[in-house]
Order: structure tokens, then sequence, then C-alpha cells
């Protein structure tokens, strides 16, 4: 569960980079709402599920 959060937060962080780089007024708010919910999302999938090193 922990993986698909931290790697589904990296998708919300692009499409809300996206729109609110491209984006105009309001959807340049949205987009930045979207940025920092992914930001959100992402820290707490990656806080748990910790990627293995190849070491």
């Amino acid at each position: 569960m922990y993986k698909l959060l931290a790697l589904g937060g990296i998708v919300v962080l692009s499409v809300g980079s996206f729109m609110s780089c491209l984006g105009a007024g309001p959807v340049a708010m949205t987009g930045d709402v979207i940025l920092l919910s992914g930001c959100g999302i992402s820290t707490w999938g990656f806080c748990y599920w910790q990627p293995d090193s190849q070491v």
C-alpha cells in the first residue's frame, strides 16, 4: 500500500506541476494545491516504504 502511495504521489506531483506551470488564474491555483497534496502523499508513502538500495 505504501509503495502505491509513494509512486502515486509522484504522479500527482507531475500533474500538479504541469497545471501550475501552464495554467493561468484559478487553474494555476488548483495546480498549486494539487502539487502540495502530492508532496504530502509521496512523503507519507516514502516514510513507510523505502526502496531497497543496491549496495
